[in-house]
């Protein structure tokens, strides 16, 4: 059976994109998000949401070695908190998203997001770290969840793939723009001082 599905050729016809109808696209994406003030905001603010917990990855090694001095173990004992607070996050979506408005959900989850990190920079405890390592990943999952709820339901299906595009270009922007940050900073800021600087 293997040797005969190996004869099998699927012959594709692909049509690449032309650049203007990629310029296109993009300019009624961009018109679109300065007619809708709300969709430009959570494009925008899902960014930055990226770009605060991205330096928790980067800099969370540093972090558990030189502040926490629990070393690489410790920083596997974060890593689990923030699996175990992403888990929480999905499942609360599960039991309650019908019951909870997705602007509020992605407003909520952000600002308690940004509250994390920042006393995360503060707290000198593996276990009071490893627990705001947990709201951080709830809130993240939570945010994400409700940043894509809001675009499905409101944007038009036309323009829903453009997007949506637009959203994970901001995204890697923000995460590329936390990892340059925390480079220039690293070398003028203490690991808690960066964490703290990226929550604010």
């Amino acid at each position: 059976i293997a040797l005969l599905i190996t004869t099998v050729h699927v012959h594709e016809e692909r049509s690449s994109p032309s650049v203007a109808s990629m310029e296109r696209e993009l300019v009624e994406g961009l018109r679109y998000l300065q007619e809708r003030p709300m969709i430009a905001n959570v494009v925008t603010a899902g960014a930055l949401f990226v770009l605060a917990p991205a330096s928790m990855f980067t800099l969370g090694i540093v972090f558990a070695a030189s502040v926490l001095h629990a070393g690489v173990a410790g920083y596997g004992v974060l890593l689990a908190g923030l699996g175990a607070g992403s888990l929480v996050g999905a499942v609360s979506l599960i039991l309650v998203r019908a019951r909870v408005r997705e602007d509020l959900a992605f407003a909520a989850s952000g600002i308690t997001l940004g509250l994390a990190i920042a006393l995360l920079g503060l707290s000198r405890s593996l276990t009071l770290a490893t627990i705001l390592y947990g709201v951080a990943g709830c809130m993240t999952m939570i945010n994400s969840v409700a940043a894509v709820s809001l675009v499905q339901r409101v944007v038009t299906e036309q323009l829903r793939g453009r997007i949506f595009g637009m959203v994970s270009s901001f995204n890697h922007l923000g995460a590329f723009a936390s990892a340059l940050l925390v480079a220039i900073g690293s070398g003028l800021l203490e690991a808690e001082e960066a964490i703290g600087a990226a929550a604010a």
